[in-house]
């Protein structure tokens, strides 16, 4: 029997709540560690991905797993996936991200769903890949790469205006000029977004390598092929 009365407080159970209290602060990411995560990325971190059959900027895995490392240390995070499924043409798997605390226990988890696309019968790279992606979206809710999932940034490693924002839904976004003919190169005569259907790494490769766009030549159609791409990053983001 307790030698304290109801309105008496066992100060046993004062310091359990206080422990308590203290370890769940403990185990908040800090301000610090939210400042790590968001930190932007080198240029050699981004490539171009054009599996969804458009140009898209994204971080490499292993550049996403080293913030992680930074931030948590090696054995504070680790994660989980369902076995990747085919539908259709793509592997989808649910990828858990869990971070650990002092004691190795799970103290924050986010789930993220990841999918690939099979490329030319390469169903290894696909099954592989949709691990990566679902990682890589559930590293994006701490923040890892966010101006990249909100298309602000381009493989040359500026950081471009962000991707045009829809204030109502029953409006129709802009499109930017789909119909601007190219009169150079290999694709003279094609309209821009015959050009991204047929290759779409060529346009980014155009504004980031083009001897035609040096020294701030032909401005004009620079902006016309920014707009064109930042509407196809625009796009990806809604449907993700």
């Amino acid at each position: 029997m307790s030698p304290y009365g109801p309105d008496d407080h066992d100060p046993s159970q004062n310091d359990l709540i206080k422990d308590a209290t203290e370890k769940e602060e403990e185990m908040k990411i800090s301000d610090k560690q939210l400042v790590e995560l968001k930190s932007e990325f080198p240029k050699e971190a981004l490539s171009i991905d054009n599996s969804r059959g458009f140009s898209l900027v994204s971080i490499k895995a292993m550049y996403v797993i080293e913030r992680l490392n930074d931030v948590f240390g090696i054995f504070g995070w680790g994660y989980e996936f369902t076995e990747p499924n085919l539908h259709e043409n793509e592997y989808v798997t649910k990828v858990t991200l869990i971070i650990y605390d002092e004691e190795h226990k799970p103290y924050h988890t986010i789930a993220q769903y990841g999918g690939k696309k099979i490329i030319k019968t390469n169903h290894t790279d696909a099954y592989k890949s949709s691990i990566t992606d679902g990682l890589t979206k559930c590293a994006s809710i701490l923040g890892i790469g966010h101006t990249i999932f909100k298309g602000q940034s381009k493989l040359n490693g500026e950081v471009s205006k962000p991707a045009p924002k829809v204030e109502d839904t029953t409006k129709p976004k802009p499109q930017g000029d789909l119909t601007e003919v190219l009169n150079f190169g290999k694709y003279k005569g094609q309209s821009l977004l015959q050009i991204d259907e047929e290759n779409p790494s060529y346009l980014p490769w155009l504004l980031e390598k083009g001897d035609m766009f040096k020294e701030g030549k032909n401005q004009e159609l620079r902006d016309k092929i920014e707009q064109f791409l930042d509407n196809q990053r625009f796009d990806e983001i809604q449907d993700d």
